[in-house]
């Protein structure tokens, strides 16, 4: 039986690394939001979409996952010790 896999893009964005939540095609839009769940793809979708936002300048790639995501993933910034 053969897996099957989900296809998510993942957009640098303000200096974090976020999940496309939802595509508007009326506008071509795509949108990442922070609180929402990220959206899966099939493969060619999620290319197409990946090589259309790193066109316009918002670097994009594309993650294969044999799980569903259920959330967006958050990379704490280390904080500066100011008290020295």
């Amino acid at each position: 039986m053969a897996l099957k896999y989900l296809y998510y893009v993942l957009v640098l964005s303000d200096g974090q690394a976020k999940f496309v939540t939802k595509v508007d095609n009326a506008t071509k839009t795509a949108y990442w939001d922070s609180n929402e769940k990220p959206m899966a793809f099939t493969k060619t979708y999620a290319d197409d979409l990946a090589l259309c936002l790193s066109i316009n300048f918002y670097p994009a790639f594309v993650l294969k996952s044999y799980h569903e995501l259920k959330g967006q993933i958050f990379i704490p910034k280390e904080k500066k010790d100011e008290e020295k």
